[in-house]
């Protein structure tokens, strides 16, 4: 599953779900609308 940064919460719940339905691996991305966006340094 690809899956866009969310906040830690929205995450937690995202991985814990998707577990329980049977993803084996999950790909967080940054994209254009993530709600989490990193500064350059802390990459």
């Amino acid at each position: 599953m690809v899956q866009g940064i969310a906040k830690v919460e929205k995450m937690d719940f995202l991985t814990q779900n998707s577990v329980e339905l049977g993803v084996n691996r999950i790909i967080p991305i940054f994209s254009e609308y993530c709600v989490i966006h990193l500064q350059d340094e802390k990459l």
